[in-house]
């Protein structure tokens, strides 16, 4: 099953939250993303955290439409997208895609990207998504699709990440190792439509920068059809006069 998380973050386009929330099975609002689900005309299943970024106008209109409300105290332990993340896991969640998680603070972006390391979420494939960018954690291989000519950027979230392949990038490792803090893996880019990393410890960070987000990517160009070196057979018999000798 696939879930969408709306975090609380500055709020997405309404059409790439929607782009989003057609390929899920599931959109579970963290707090104040209840507000970018409603701009977008769309109604969450689940609406969780503290509510302090919900209005009680708001509150209202997702009461009224049977929206399941998880109101949780102000003085926790966890962040609502938190919350979220253990909610979608919870209900059987298969794959999770988080949006509006990257904002202002420094702290709260961090934090947010670093829940994806945690080992509980270890089986499960999850991405955060921006309006130009994704970024997913690598811990044994990770395929990035895009357009030839996106940027990518393999960061280690490990002291040192061994035993790293890429194929279809513009600059490739062969049994690399990355090391946190320095920039080698900074700025790579595709050189294929579909590259893959695979490493054998440690984990990674990849950030796909996109040239076109997917729910604006220009479709592929259709393939003109093959020509065909056969001769040409007629329809019919041929009824065009014989030449006569004079």
């Amino acid at each position: 099953m696939h879930c969408l998380i709306v975090a609380n973050g500055p709020a997405p386009a309404p059409d790439q939250l929607r782009f989003a929330a057609d390929k899920a099975d599931l959109v579970i609002a963290a707090d104040g993303g209840a507000a970018h689900a409603l701009a977008a005309g769309l109604y969450p299943d689940v609406v969780i955290g503290d509510l302090d970024s919900v209005t009680p106008a708001l509150l209202d209109e997702l009461r009224a439409a049977e929206v399941r409300i998880l109101k949780f105290p102000i003085h926790k332990n966890e962040t609502d997208l938190e919350l979220a993340l253990a909610e979608a896991v919870k209900q059987g969640a298969s794959e999770v895609t988080i949006i509006a998680s990257v904002g202002a603070r420094l702290d709260q972006t961090l934090g947010n990207l670093f829940l994806m390391t945690l080992p509980l979420y270890q089986a499960i494939p999850m991405r955060t998504v921006t309006a130009t960018e994704e970024a997913f954690i690598a811990r044994e291989r990770a395929v990035i699709s895009g357009e030839v000519g996106d940027i990518v950027s393999l960061i280690p979230l490990t002291p040192r990440v061994t035993g790293v392949y890429t194929h279809g990038l513009e600059y490739p490792l062969e049994d690399g190792v990355l090391h946190f803090g320095p920039t080698l893996g900074i700025s790579n880019q595709l050189r294929e439509a579909q590259a893959e990393v695979t490493l054998q410890e440690g984990l990674l960070l990849v950030v796909h920068e996109w040239q076109h987000p997917p729910h604006v990517r220009p479709a592929p160009a259709a393939k003109p059809p093959e020509s065909s070196t056969e001769p040409a057979v007629p329809d019919g018999p041929n009824t065009a006069p014989k030449e006569e000798g004079v």
